[in-house]
């Protein structure tokens, strides 16, 4: 699939926008991508457009500016998006300053959480326990969606019952997985309890419970049906080296050239997820295509670099490359990079490996969690003998 700023390139070249509009639609689209932290700005929705619009009002800008950024809203949404709701965005009014910012209506979604002393404290308390660069961004995107939710409230005036409402909201309306929820759940209670030193944010702020589903796994033949006809050699290795060595997207993605050892035939995986670097093995099937990669391709320091120099590819391009292909393929299973992780502990486990060695390949930090491929082995299930067989059997 192509990345979002190019369809959108390609929708205005069809409709012969100028240059310089083409410029201006790009970066209207490219700040309001910033002030959400959400690239690509594919899963923010209406309210999120109209909380946008809301703080532009607030900030004075030039009329003209502003109905330039509704244009390329619009044009995103409408055109390259496709949303419906698109054709009714419009400016809010214009505030009366008598009012409150936090009296009216349509708030932004980063009100005191993006510019007060909360937001500040709360990253502060998230950099002493050292937690993962995307794990604040997180945070910080659903505390201000929350505080959006209730009017712009400050959080400190909000209670349980408050959360509770919005939980339910991301249920009901939103209708987003348990996984999804949680995720905020975290965040809510981050900041009530640690940042803002509530007691009752553990006893009253609650996790959904997630439903416990099986891996779906790929036999050999189908790994080797959806590998096999990929005809781009970088799209190819890729996905040949997340299955061969059971990787994550984003671990492919960030590996260098220096962390292949090719002499003790490892790959070295730094700050996988949980922040933990281990090793995993360099197959030598797998070492050949990497060297048939790099003689085409001459890879300077990541090995699957981006498009604008000095980058690497992003997790979720490789989520797409991988859709695209299993679309032209026509494959019965929804293949995905998590399926050939899935697939490469499955298919170790039936050919006789430890659970630990998988373990250590994998990066869990629980054997608990390894131990799910017991599930969906066939050496496990099939080799089990059914009493169906041991009853005697009927004379016709």
């Amino acid at each position: 699939m192509k990345p979002l700023r190019v369809r959108m390139l390609e929708d205005m070249q069809a409709l012969h926008f100028s240059g310089g509009r083409q410029r201006l639609y790009l970066e209207a689209v490219r700040g309001f991508a910033e002030f959400y932290k959400e690239w690509p700005p594919g899963r923010l929705d209406a309210q999120d457009v109209a909380g946008y619009l809301s703080w532009l009002v607030e900030q004075n800008l030039p009329l003209g500016t502003r109905e330039q950024v509704v244009a390329a809203l619009r044009f995103l949404y409408g055109i390259t998006l496709g949303k419906e709701w698109a054709k009714e965005l419009a400016l809010p009014p214009e505030a009366d300053p008598s009012v409150r910012t936090k009296d009216i209506l349509i708030q932004p979604v980063r009100t005191d959480v993006q510019r007060g002393s909360l937001r500040n404290r709360m990253l502060d308390d998230m950099e002493v326990r050292n937690l993962a660069p995307r794990t604040r961004e997180h945070y910080l995107d659903a505390v201000a969606k929350f505080v959006a939710f209730h009017g712009g409230q400050p959080p400190g005036r909000l209670g349980p019952e408050h959360i509770k409402a919005y939980q339910l909201h991301l249920l009901r309306e939103k209708r987003l997985s348990q996984s999804s929820v949680n995720i905020a759940v975290c965040a809510l209670r981050f900041l009530y309890r640690v940042t803002l030193g509530k007691d009752w944010a553990i006893e009253h702020i609650h996790y959904g419970k997630r439903p416990k589903r099986l891996p779906e796994v790929l036999s050999l033949d189908e790994v080797v049906e959806f590998l096999s006809p990929i005809p781009n050699i970088k799209h190819r290795v890729m996905l040949s080296t997340a299955y061969a060595a059971g990787l994550r997207e984003e671990e492919v993605v960030r590996l260098r050239v220096r962390d292949l050892d090719k002499r003790r035939m490892m790959i070295r995986i730094v700050q996988g997820k949980g922040r933990k670097d281990r090793f995993v093995m360099l197959s030598p099937g797998l070492l050949a295509l990497l060297n048939e990669y790099t003689h085409a391709v001459h890879p300077d320091s990541w090995l699957f670099p981006g498009q604008r120099e000095g980058t690497h590819l992003c997790g979720n391009s490789l989520g797409g490359i991988c859709r695209t292909l299993r679309e032209r393929i026509g494959t019965m299973k929804p293949v995905t990079v998590r399926m050939l992780r899935h697939s490469f502990a499955t298919h170790l486990l039936e050919a006789g490996t430890n659970l630990r060695t998988i373990q250590l390949l994998l990066g869990h930090r629980s054997l608990a969690t390894t131990a799910i491929y017991t599930h969906v082995s066939t050496s496990t299930l099939c080799s089990t003998q059914s009493p169906f067989d041991l009853l005697p059997t009927p004379q016709p």
